[in-house]
């Protein structure tokens, strides 16, 4: 509780044993006077009555809050807890042997769209692939990682330089378009 709570707690519990000494202290005091100062203690002990009152709310929503934090403090330790029992598991990786024991695939396919109006050679790892207008070619077998390729168009030339892409067991997808500008 705060330190002006206790003093003005004080007061107003003293004050009414005050009254009477003041009243045969000065028996020059008027009914009126009197009348007034009986006022006044009643609103003193209203006043006195609402922060009662209030000081119980308040300690009432301390303890609330103090409910809500061992609560909070109770679902982190079971969290954490839990968190030791999960497992990761990856979406990728080997999976599971086919039936027949064979070890898993080391190859893949890279799928070539041409969307030019001519013809198109692919250079992949060097071995040349064409593919006429607006086709669609497979290669498969081609060894998984890394692998280079270039794009050469009849009429346009090189189209596509050099470069380097990674080829994984889903497969890739090389698309030759018409590129504007440049």
């Amino acid at each position: 509780m705060r330190t002006w709570t206790r003093l003005a707690l004080a007061v107003l519990l003293a004050l009414p044993f005050t009254l009477a000494p003041l009243h045969a202290a000065d028996p020059e005091l008027t009914a009126q006077q009197v009348e007034k100062l009986r006022k006044d203690l009643d609103t003193l002990r209203k006043d006195m009555e609402a922060l009662k009152n209030e000081m119980i709310a308040n300690s009432a929503r301390g303890a609330r809050a103090a409910e809500d934090l061992r609560e909070i403090k109770d679902l982190l330790q079971r969290i954490i807890s839990r968190q030791e029992q999960i497992t990761r598991q990856s979406g990728y990786g080997p999976g599971p042997l086919p039936e027949n024991g064979a070890a898993p695939a080391s190859t893949g396919t890279i799928t070539l769209r041409n969307r030019y109006s001519t013809a198109a050679t692919v250079h992949i790892n060097g071995r040349p692939y064409v593919i006429e207008p607006n086709r669609t070619a497979t290669i498969a077998g081609v060894p998984l990682g890394t692998f280079n390729y270039d794009v050469d168009v009849d009429g346009y030339g090189l189209v596509q330089p050099l470069r380097s892409e990674t080829l994984r067991p889903n497969g890739h997808e090389i698309t030759i378009f018409p590129r504007i500008g440049g």
